[in-house]
């Protein structure tokens, strides 16, 4: 969520227009004409799949077997990154 509304306030800063009511952090990033790696692209579509997991039950119990200590801490790491990074963007 942290992610998404950052990227939401890039799109803005970039554009001077409010980003769209989407949770899709790639189609948002695409707005804002910051150019990114493979890696960093592959990274929001991941994360970009547990933030809708979230929002819908039979999506939430799949994502919730995949979401073990292992998981959640690489992925917290790699969102911590991405964060700081896109911080950078401003």
């Amino acid at each position: 969520m942290a992610l998404e509304k950052l990227i939401k306030g890039l799109v803005f800063k970039k554009t001077k227009k409010h980003a769209p009511p989407i949770h899709d952090l790639n189609k948002l990033l695409k707005k804002t004409k910051i150019s990114l790696s493979e890696k960093q692209k592959a990274n929001f579509e991941e994360i970009t799949k547990y933030n809708t997991s979230a929002r819908y039950d039979n999506i939430k119990r799949e994502f919730y077997k995949k979401a073990n200590k292992k998981y959640t801490t690489l992925w917290f790491k790699k969102s911590k990154s991405l964060y700081k990074w896109l911080k950078n963007q401003y």
